[in-house]
């Protein structure tokens, strides 16, 4: 008997990192294992209660049933199909679930969970496109919502990382949402740190016709060693910036009225701005006003690309300008 637990309800344990109830941290210590070529699916209600506890899940939870006829709607569960097969590795093994079978005694069931990349597989062949890349921002990102929190967001370890997407998605070839989430993953990047730098990113990363700026080869929350001069100024040996074209040696920063309060943090980012123009840095700062209207969005990403040596045809700006509404609006939802 199996719970397969799969998307939307296995991202939305990746995503808040709830298998930290197991003892884990995004999936570290968790067995990667394969769906059995047969199987039943477990309906207990006091099982698929149980997993909806533990994981602090919604119902319906997901699930992946064996063939169409094995499928199940009702309010506890949802049942997608099964392809004819999915890479090695797709699933890791949590805890068995305790449910009472018909004698009233209690069944233990073994329960799968879809991977992250199994989950973005998933997610690529039943969402938009916009919310497709989005979700891989969060799989691979450092925060994740807390609604508990001050800025209503905490720290975790990434889930996976473009890498080990882009090795699934190869083996997952000629599956529903390959095609989709091979186009998404070109535009996602690894250690986002806030909602804010995710949105950031999609704005510069996407291609002119999704409504971004087509900016690419940066690395976010890249790490810069600084000198022996400039790490005295900055009081430390290095630093990150929440983009990175390393070669260039041109940084981006972002001054976001809602993280950047106090006059600690405020000197602590003039520190790093001088440290990182005594090394021969090139800082690119953003705040708040300058993302807040399409004008000032193409006024702000147009610089970037002339101050990254990037031409730009001027006619392509405005021709995307209606899909960059569209992006930006979709934007602020997250």
């Amino acid at each position: 008997m199996l719970i397969p637990i799969v998307f939307p309800s296995a991202g939305s344990i990746w995503i808040h990192q709830r298998i930290t109830a197991q003892g884990n941290a995004a999936g570290t210590g968790l067995q990667r294992t394969d769906l059995p070529e047969k199987y039943e699916l477990y309906l207990d209600k006091t099982a698929i209660q149980s997993v909806l506890t533990r994981y602090q899940l919604q119902a319906p939870l997901t699930l992946l049933a064996p063939c169409a006829n094995a499928r199940r709607e009702n309010r506890m569960v949802s049942c997608i199909s099964r392809p004819d097969h999915y890479p090695a590795g797709a699933f890791v093994e949590l805890d068995r679930c305790l449910g009472s079978d018909n004698c009233g005694t209690e069944a233990a069931c073994r329960v799968l969970l879809a991977s992250p990349e199994l989950c973005f597989l998933q997610a690529a062949s039943r969402l938009p496109f916009f919310e497709t890349v989005k979700f891989g921002f969060d799989l691979c990102a450092m925060y994740m919502p807390d609604d508990a929190a001050e800025h209503g967001q905490s720290r975790k370890t990434p889930a996976t990382n473009i890498e080990t997407l882009a090795q699934f998605l190869r083996r997952a070839d000629g599956l529903a949402g390959s095609l989709q989430a091979r186009k998404a993953l070109r535009y996602i990047r690894d250690r986002s740190n806030s909602p804010m730098e995710t949105r950031l990113a999609m704005i510069r990363i996407l291609p002119f016709g999704y409504g971004g700026f087509s900016l690419g080869g940066e690395e976010l929350n890249g790490r810069v060693v600084l000198s022996e001069e400039a790490a005295a100024v900055f009081g430390r040996k290095s630093c990150s910036c929440d983009a990175l074209w390393r070669e260039k040696k041109i940084a981006l920063e972002y001054d976001s009225n809602e993280t950047h309060l106090s006059i600690n943090q405020h000197n602590w980012d003039k520190r790093k701005i001088t440290a990182l123009t005594m090394d021969g840095y090139k800082v690119f700062t953003i705040t708040a006003n300058m993302v807040a209207t399409i004008p000032e969005i193409e006024k702000t990403f147009l610089g970037l690309r002339k101050m990254l040596g990037l031409r730009t045809n001027i006619n392509r700006i405005v021709e995307t300008r209606e899909k960059r509404r569209e992006l930006v609006q979709y934007l602020k939802t997250i």
